[in-house]
């Protein structure tokens, strides 16, 4: 398995990317329509996209100002900017209901990397709302290392139905499935 999603269209829609040319505060800000990849592809930091440099894409927040912003009643993105989607990178429920979501995942989150002592400085966490084919709407937070984008840990934190998958063995299947996180803690002895 090569790690990449099988590739028959249907799934790619145009995706526009806004971005600033350098890391200055008076930088311009350009738009990218990108219509032969999907979002997964364009967020992947190892796909090149002409037009964008490589720098600029993988500008990426880390942790510690993300949960720093928090504290402070502001959302960051994984980019390090603020938004209307409160770090989501995809969503299925109401926009209204975002923030709250936000809010119960930054703590979830921050407690997660506390207990497994993951660097500030060299990751950062995102949020999606999935829509499985059974059941409800159900949120989760993926732990992503800045230098790659690669997605270290998956946790859908949701009390009664908890999972966590990893890249620790390519989330061939769940790490932990339980009823709290407290149950992930305990058999990681940490």
């Amino acid at each position: 398995m090569n790690g990449k999603m099988a590739r028959d269209g249907s799934y790619i829609f145009p995706v526009v990317v806004t971005f600033k040319t350098s890391n200055r505060s008076n930088a311009r800000v350009k738009q990218k329509v990108i219509r032969n990849k999907n979002v997964d592809e364009v967020l992947d930091v190892k796909t090149k996209i002409p037009g964008i440099p490589f720098k600029i894409k993988s500008m990426k927040s880390s942790l510690r100002k993300q949960f720093e912003a928090f504290d402070q009643g502001r959302y960051l993105d994984s980019d390090g900017t603020e938004s209307h989607c409160y770090n989501f990178y995809d969503w299925f429920c109401k926009d209204s209901s975002l923030k709250n979501k936000a809010n119960t995942l930054f703590r979830a989150s921050r407690r997660f990397v506390k207990k497994l002592d993951i660097d500030q400085d060299k990751h950062y966490v995102f949020f999606k709302n999935n829509c499985p084919m059974r059941g409800p709407l159900r949120d989760d937070f993926r732990i992503c290392d800045r230098e790659t984008g690669d997605v270290l840990f998956t946790v859908t934190p949701t009390t009664g139905r908890v999972e966590v998958w990893g890249s620790e063995n390519h989330f061939s299947e769940a790490l932990y499935e339980g009823h709290s996180l407290n149950g992930f803690y305990n058999t990681r002895e940490v």
